[in-house]
């Protein structure tokens, strides 16, 4: 099975291809030079996203949103004077581009819209220190790609000057380049002030570069990558994490098989543990991981037996149960090899016991809001259950237990001799300045949105059939409003002369709407009202021009020629 590559590897990758693109020799014709240009503005505008994205939950003057700033202003200048053409915006910076887009989509799948985790993956890209890394190493990125379009509008400025010259037999280009050359160059030469603040942070990356370990190891999310095991892991762990989110109300079936799961883990570890603290020179070591799985399967024990003295009112999560028993499976297998290996038993039984602490920490928070909620019953007399008394702490502090127990088990596992299986995940997860069972909160941090100073209020679009396209914020998003049905419908009567292939993207057809028949997009209050009788022919150009704002013609019979065209 051929792994995926992690984030550290893509962000690798695109500096080659940066390289590559860089060393390239610049681009003379106007048409060539313009994608060439479009293609950095472009790259420069995804790092500046992707730099905003990795500080929104840092703090106001973190290096990523400093990098960003920095890069916001300058794209935003520098599309403001690129010309707008048609053609395949293709260029030697696309595979680049493609990259840093998979590096920054592999961590962003891990936070939804509103800023909330979807994973427990999303709390690493939190921590200061690999916020702080990851600028540095976008940093490095950048300082080339700026670097570059300095240089190109240098030797475009030069190249006119030296075509200007009569006594030079330079050739000139074409009858449109000088004037579309200078835009280009002038657009090129607004990317230079962001150059010294992403040099800086690049500078610096080889101080920070070990905190990149923690964004390496995580995964894309629902992705089948690793082994069948650690598939089985990942999911178990995602699972408990989308179980403590809110409004989730697990079943209890959900918690006690998560429960019964982690004393199979921590007997399976403590046994092969054991065996081998008789017959290793690091008896000791396996003496106290053995020690330590005995501890944390105590704690689980607990759990799983005060679980089974309460009723618990949720009904979500019972697929979880079907989850566990696949994993039992899985561990048993590994665990309990034919050869009597104790040391690749107890490498699975390491990298199994990395979930305990996530399945302790969610489990609590569900609990707790269960228990908020009213919908942790106890018993009563009359072999009755209802509502505690009293705040009922004993079950979330076995669950404390049980988190505190892992945590241990965990850092004497990473003292044995040989490697340590995700050993910057086992690093966090027993940081005793991290609290694992923080309360989840309903407000998570958001992408920090643009200075209003610094708004543009176009919207620019790089389509690979009709090139840039440049138009109004608001009939932009006035036209995504509308279902792609409608969209087509408006566009139909102009299919020749824009050229439509029929593959259009929605983002596409909104910005050609918005360009082209803007006043079928209605006011921003108007309503969404059906579509008249179609019409087709020489009736469409006339349908066209009667249909008052917030209506739209009917799709053509044919796509024959435009009358009049």
């Amino acid at each position: 099975m051929t792994e995926a590559p992690n984030y550290g590897q893509l962000l690798d990758t695109a500096a080659q291809q940066i390289a590559g693109a860089a060393a390239r020799p610049p681009p003379i014709q106007a048409d060539e030079a313009l994608r060439d240009a479009l293609g950095l503005i472009g790259l420069a505008a995804l790092a500046g996203r992707h730099a905003r994205f990795l500080g929104r939950a840092g703090a106001d003057d973190n290096p990523a949103l400093r990098l960003a700033a920095r890069l916001d202003q300058a794209v935003l200048a520098a599309a403001d004077l690129l010309p707008i053409g048609e053609g395949q915006p293709d260029s030697a910076w696309r595979e680049a581009t493609r990259t840093l887009g998979l590096a920054h989509d592999l961590l962003a799948l891990h936070v939804g819209p509103a800023g909330e985790p979807r994973s427990p993956d999303a709390a690493t890209l939190a921590r200061p220190e690999v916020i702080t890394a990851a600028a540095h190493r976008l940093g490095a990125l950048v300082a080339v790609v700026i670097g570059t379009a300095v240089r190109r509008a240098a030797y475009l400025r030069g190249y006119l000057l030296l075509a200007a010259d009569p006594t030079t037999p330079a050739a000139r280009p074409d009858s449109a380049g000088p004037p579309v050359a200078l835009r280009i160059a002038q657009a090129l030469d607004r990317l230079a002030p962001a150059r010294a603040t992403a040099a800086q942070l690049g500078a610096r990356h080889d101080d920070s570069h070990h905190h990149l370990a923690a964004l390496n190891e995580i995964s894309p999310l629902h992705d089948s990558t690793g082994t069948a095991f650690e598939q089985t892991l990942e999911r178990l762990r995602l699972t408990a994490h989308t179980l403590a989110q809110p409004p989730t109300r697990p079943a209890r079936a959900a918690l006690y098989a998560m429960a019964d799961l982690a004393v199979a883990i921590g007997a399976a570890a403590g046994e092969n543990a054991a065996v081998l603290a008789h017959h290793s020179t690091s008896h000791a070591a396996y003496g106290r991981v053995a020690d330590s799985a005995h501890a944390a399967m105590a704690a689980w024990k607990e759990v799983r037996h005060l679980l089974g003295t309460r009723r618990l009112l949720g009904f979500e999560g019972l697929r979880t149960v079907e989850l566990v028993d696949q994993a039992r499976r899985q561990i048993a297998d590994l665990t309990t090899p034919a050869d009597a290996d104790q040391y690749t038993a107890l490498l699975a039984a390491r990298r199994a016991a990395l979930v305990l602490p996530d399945l302790a920490a969610a489990s609590h928070a569900a609990v707790h809001r269960l228990q908020a909620a009213g919908l942790l019953l106890t018993a009563t007399p009359g072999h009755r259950f209802g509502p505690p008394t009293d705040r009922d702490s004993e079950l979330l502090d076995a669950y404390g237990d049980a988190v505190r127990l892992s945590r241990r088990l965990l850092k004497t596992c990473a003292g044995l001799p040989g490697p340590q299986p995700l050993p910057a995940r086992t690093a966090h997860l027993t940081d005793p300045t991290i609290d694992l069972v923080a309360p989840v909160v309903d407000q998570h941090p958001t992408l920090r949105a643009l200075d209003p100073a610094r708004r543009s209020r176009d919207v620019r679009l790089l389509d690979p059939h009709h090139g840039v396209l440049a138009c109004d914020t608001d009939l932009f998003e006035r036209a995504l409003r509308h279902p792609d049905r409608d969209l087509w419908n408006m566009l139909s009567p102009h299919a020749n002369r824009l050229h439509l292939t029929g593959t259009e993207s929605r983002a596409t057809l909104a910005a050609l709407a918005s360009l082209h028949t803007p006043t079928l997009l209605g006011s921003p209050a108007a309503e969404h009202r059906p579509p008249p009788p179609p019409a087709s022919g020489s009736a469409q150009a006339h349908l066209l021009d009667a249909t008052p704002p917030g209506r739209y013609p009917s799709p053509p019979a044919d796509l024959g020629p435009e009358p009049g065209l």
